[in-house]
């Protein structure tokens, strides 16, 4: 079970660089996602795919850490 959100980060950084690197620009410094998107190299819908594997991944990977945040 993960204890916090930088181990969730961890673990995602370990399993995709380029997921890592999305997760942390969008969600964690609120970038503005075609900014990412330019900065990574990749067009907006391959961004959001990205994001959209990345949640996916996190919510499968640490299910009982994401369950436990939501039945809050």
């Amino acid at each position: 079970m993960f204890t916090s959100t930088i181990t969730i980060l961890d673990a995602l950084y370990e399993k995709n660089r380029r997921w890592y690197d999305a997760v942390t620009l969008v969600y964690c410094m609120e970038r503005p996602q075609k900014e990412v998107a330019e900065c990574m190299g990749v067009n907006l819908d391959t961004l959001h795919s990205m994001l959209y594997r990345a949640r996916n991944w996190i919510k499968e990977y640490c299910r009982e850490e994401y369950d436990h945040i939501h039945e809050a």
